[in-house]
């Protein structure tokens, strides 16, 4: 979904997914990565929270799927806390994720409070193996002529 310049993304709403904040993560890392190599300019800054949210259609001439809540909420206000080519993210979920290489320190979020955050800089950061390979596999078999 966009909202004004930002991109909202979600997974796992419909049915339950395994390994969601890794591939979450793994996703956030190739976007601004791709973003980097088209040369137009563009900075992405990315804000991730893993929990509930409520979902469902909203307007009757216009209906749209929406996700909100507080989850939704903390995103937003971790993007808002990231700097460009940056990703943040709670600092316990990023303990929770088992990685490296993320700067931790506490930020006052609004609506939150004092919240330890994760800082970590995608362009120094290495994503899984196995995304790589996934990835680099999607694009053999996606022609763009």
């Amino acid at each position: 979904k966009t909202i004004g310049d930002a991109y909202m993304a979600a997974i796992g709403v419909l049915e339950p997914m395994d390994g969601i904040e890794d591939r979450l993560l793994d996703a956030a890392l190739e976007m601004i990565r791709q973003t980097g190599e088209l040369d137009i300019g563009w900075e992405i800054k990315v804000g991730l929270a893993f929990g509930p949210t409520v979902a469902g259609i909203i307007g009757t001439r216009r209906m749209q799927f929406d996700v909100w809540g507080g989850t939704v909420n903390l995103a937003a206000r971790m993007c808002a806390s990231a700097q460009p080519s940056q990703i943040c993210l709670p600092a316990e979920s990023w303990r929770t994720l088992g990685r490296g290489g993320a700067t931790l320190r506490k930020v006052v979020l609004k609506g939150v409070g004092e919240c330890e955050v994760a800082f970590l800089d995608a362009a120094a950061h290495k994503m899984d193996g196995a995304m790589i390979s996934k990835i680099e596999q999607f694009k053999e078999n996606v022609r763009l002529d």
